[in-house]
């Protein structure tokens, strides 16, 4: 377990202050679970005790939003999520479930606080890391390159030509590509082709945008 914990440390940036030497011992503090596709990994009600590196596969993040789409953006592997909550404390700010088959690394809040008791140096230079990590992140989002906001997850989709499942709140499904969305009227609307086929979707009765995993299924 921890040998082959450590070939996956390498693969993320948060330990890259780490030396080979050393890392063996920190990795006995880290755990892996597998998830399959649309299995929710966390929600966003879920309490903020694990933060999560992406090994393989990608997590769809969400956040619901009354009468708007929950789809944000897309992690993939060598990616870290959940690191805002579990560093401040505070609430979850979006969920996350898998696309396809996902494997990760995690660190609970209790083995973090065992690291930084046995290995307080070694604690010190992973935490260095994992900052420079999350301050690379930040500075993306902050010049629009990273987590979208759902009106830029929607333009992108529009953009792409993305196949999505667009899931409405009476349980109707649509298996379709998003061609308009008019969201800041009294009455939103998507526009969608769903097999040669326009409808118009009243926006408020979306529960969610969900993309398919590596082959093709919802």
């Amino acid at each position: 377990m921890s040998a082959t914990t450590v070939s996956l440390l390498k693969k993320f940036d948060a330990f890259e202050e780490v030396p080979d030497s050393e890392q063996e011992a920190l990795a006995t503090h880290f755990g892996t679970a597998a998830y399959s596709h649309g299995q929710l990994i966390l929600g966003e009600e879920t309490d903020p005790t694990h933060l999560f590196f992406i090994n393989s596969g990608r997590v769809q993040i969400f956040k619901t939003f009354p009468g708007s789409v929950n789809f944000l953006t897309i992690l993939e592997g060598g990616d870290i999520f959940g690191e805002v909550a579990f560093i401040d404390h505070g609430e979850r700010s979006a969920g996350a479930s898998a696309i396809g088959e996902v494997s990760v690394l995690f660190l609970t809040r209790d083995e973090l606080e065992k690291m930084i008791e046995t290995q307080p140096k070694t604690s010190a230079l992973f935490l260095t890391g994992l900052m420079k990590s999350l301050t690379r992140k930040f500075r993306a989002v902050c010049r629009g390159m990273d987590m979208k906001s759902p009106e830029n997850a929607l333009l992108d989709l529009i953009t792409t030509g993305q196949m999505v499942k667009v899931s409405l709140s009476n349980g109707v499904e649509y298996i379709c590509r998003i061609k308009y969305a008019d969201t800041r009227t009294h009455a939103p609307l998507l526009r969608v082709d769903s097999k040669g086929r326009e409808i118009y979707l009243p926006f408020n009765q979306v529960q969610s945008i969900s993309l398919p995993d590596s082959f093709g299924h919802f």
